[in-house]
């Protein structure tokens, strides 16, 4: 399949999944990085705590400083009523956020991997600026699922430019909560917009449109090999269920927009100290 074939798959159907996958060599890599950060992340006497969809974030500033930094959140069920663990301490994270490319060496490798300038040639972007990077977690028999969302309700350019690279750490399936897509759903309105005022420090969830999310028989599952890179456009609807497996579903997401669009000063994500990453696209595979 040409780069011309897996273009046209994303532009019709909103995401495609890139014919190779990442070498094992440096998944594993960032895989034991990953674990070394979580062994000696100092938890707070106050716990982040990951939510996807109230109106408020509750830990607003743990995510701006994310932006530029590498910040734990937890899963709600991983604390006990006097808001301790009670699961080991790498069954606890959601996710960890947001600037691993610029801090985790062995997660910038796999950033510069062939791989990865083709996912962007994909999109049609020449260059791309990888703003965002974070694991998410879905711990054996207890990650949470996560409801249908679209990324652009977070991550706003002008033009809208952005696009999320789904990579695969370990094998998802059906059991431990793979990725599920609306295929051609990512021409449907924009449904919510998360915006923050600068001057109170403070964001909040605006509704755009009523649409309804994507009927069930609408959805596809994607069960992907480790190494694996799904590319989706930042309208996708897309969802995880809950990991029911004995396995734990590990994946690494990048956000990148087109290097030309503006980034809204609205957005909760900027990074004012680290450089821009840059990923000149390749044309071919």
């Amino acid at each position: 399949m040409s780069i011309e074939q897996l273009r046209d798959h994303y532009q019709r159907r909103g995401y495609c999944i890139h014919p190779h996958r990442l070498p094992l060599h440096l998944l594993e890599a960032a895989n034991k990085a990953i674990d070394q950060w979580i062994d000696e992340y100092p938890l707070q006497e106050k716990h982040a705590v990951f939510e996807i969809h109230p109106q408020y974030q509750s830990h607003e500033e743990e995510l701006f400083r994310s932006a530029e930094g590498i910040y734990g959140f937890l899963e709600s069920e991983a604390l006990d009523e006097r808001s301790q663990l009670r699961v080991k301490k790498r069954d606890a994270f959601n996710k960890i956020g947001h600037a691993l490319h610029d801090l985790i060496p062995e997660v910038g490798a796999l950033a510069e991997h062939e791989v990865i300038r083709q996912c962007v040639g994909v999109t049609g972007i020449e260059v791309a600026h990888l703003i965002q990077s974070m694991v998410i977690f879905k711990s054996a028999r207890f990650g949470a699922a996560v409801p249908w969302h679209q990324d652009a309700t977070y991550l706003i350019s002008t033009p809208q430019s952005v696009f999320g690279l789904w990579i695969a750490l370990e094998d998802a399936t059906l059991n431990n909560g793979c990725l599920w897509v609306a295929p051609g759903h990512h021409r449907s309105p924009l449904r919510e917009l998360y915006k923050v005022d600068w001057a109170s420090r403070s964001g909040l969830k605006h509704p755009l449109h009523d649409q309804p999310w994507p009927m069930e028989s609408e959805a596809i599952p994607l069960e992907v090999k480790a190494g694996s890179v799904v590319i989706f456009h930042d309208h996708m609807p897309h969802k995880s269920e809950m990991n029911i497996s004995e396995k734990s579903r590990r994946a690494l997401t990048f956000h990148c927009h087109d290097s030309r669009a503006a980034w809204s000063a609205e957005n909760w994500l900027h990074r004012r100290r680290l450089s821009p990453h840059l990923i000149s696209a390749m044309a071919e595979l």
